[in-house]
């Protein structure tokens, strides 16, 4: 079972991969097709089994994902199902008149602040997936190459108060952790959760 559906055009295949890595990051798991061809044989099954048991669809509404029939037909299912869709609407894309995501809040995607955008997707998804509550399950890997899922993924709360200290002279804004194997600190941003120098 995934929690989330990442709906996109195959142009915007890179962007749905950053998305899901991310998302698995933070504990989320999330089906892109392209990821899991074998999960059906049928593509349009593989896309209805999911959308079925997910949680949330996040769809991609790019200057691609507008045009895409494929977008298009996988939010209709979503509605269909039941689920909770969050547009991710790429700026300059009018997509006020594309049926029923105009009545959803939405997600801008701007391609020059990705930064921004992923934090804005860890957001909203998680507080469709489980909340904003400091949770175990942040999956981190130290720069010595040892990668593990027992970290706490911070608050909400926990996060934005380390962003807004950003504007602060001589503070870096980010969270360090300790590795459990060589006990090596990290830092990790508290937008993305890469790891920064």
């Amino acid at each position: 079972m995934f929690d989330v559906f990442i709906s996109h055009d195959t142009s915007d295949y890179e962007l749905a991969l950053t998305i899901h890595g991310t998302l698995h990051k933070v504990g989320i798991s999330a089906y892109i097709y392209e990821l899991y061809p074998q999960y059906r044989k049928d593509i349009s099954t593989a896309i209805r089994d999911v959308l079925k048991t997910c949680k949330v669809c996040l769809c991609l509404l790019t200057y691609n994902g507008v045009q895409s029939f494929w977008v298009h037909q996988e939010l209709g299912a979503a509605y269909a199902f039941d689920r909770v869709v969050i547009p991710a609407v790429q700026l300059g894309v009018d997509y006020k008149v594309k049926g029923f995501v105009q009545f959803r809040p939405h997600i801008n995607y701007d391609p020059t602040n990705l930064e921004r955008f992923t934090y804005d997707v860890i957001w909203a998804l998680r507080n469709e997936v489980f909340g904003h509550q400091a949770r175990l399950g942040l999956r981190l890997q130290c720069p010595n190459g040892h990668e593990s899922n027992k970290y706490i993924l911070p608050s909400t709360e926990e996060i934005n108060e380390i962003i807004q200290r950003r504007v602060q002279p001589g503070y870096i804004s980010c969270f360090v952790f300790e590795c459990d194997t060589c006990k090596t600190q990290f830092k990790v941003s508290p937008w993305t959760f890469e790891e920064v120098p």
